[in-house]
């Protein structure tokens, strides 16, 4: 595993851990990244990952993983029911790109929400496929008002916080 850290000309900063054999490098000669040093040779790169299943976006997993189910709430309790990809791109849509939630996010948050009784599935087959949609419970449009309330106050400490 190495850390890798790339600069963006647009002043974004990524750090991610990776595992090399899931990553392809295209080594190019760029000004606009930034240069590492990868066995005693700097050279310029982008990475590009063929196959992610985690949240990817241009905020640190931390930051969303701790909104996910909040999301997942208020998502399902503004379009009564969803499945799992129509999740994906509506977070995608409202966030303007800067939030993907990818399946090995998504779906074990699912199953966390269907175990404590926040939602329930609907099963449906479409020709050959077998599509799960996802509904509020009473009780989980009682937890996405906690939830969202929640994060609400939060997001306006956290504010208060980092502009005194």
């Amino acid at each position: 595993m190495f850390l890798v850290g790339v600069s963006y000309q647009f002043s974004v900063a990524c750090f991610e851990r990776i595992d090399l054999r899931n990553w392809l490098f295209a080594i190019m000669e760029v000004e606009c990244f930034s240069t590492i040093t990868l066995i005693k040779k700097t050279i310029h790169f982008i990475l590009i990952h063929h196959k992610s299943m985690y949240i990817c976006s241009m905020y640190s997993k931390e930051l969303v993983k701790g909104t996910l189910l909040t999301i997942i709430l208020k998502l399902l309790n503004d379009n009564d029911r969803m499945y799992g990809y129509q999740i994906t791109q509506k977070v995608k849509e409202l966030s303007e790109d800067k939030i993907l939630i990818k399946e090995g996010s998504l779906y074990p948050a699912l199953h966390k929400l269907k175990s404590e009784g926040l939602v329930s599935v609907e099963t449906e087959h479409i020709g050959k496929r077998v599509r799960h949609y996802y509904r509020l419970t009473e009780m989980g449009k009682q937890t996405k008002e906690e939830k969202e309330a929640e994060l609400l106050d939060f997001i306006e400490t956290i504010n208060k916080v980092i502009t005194s």
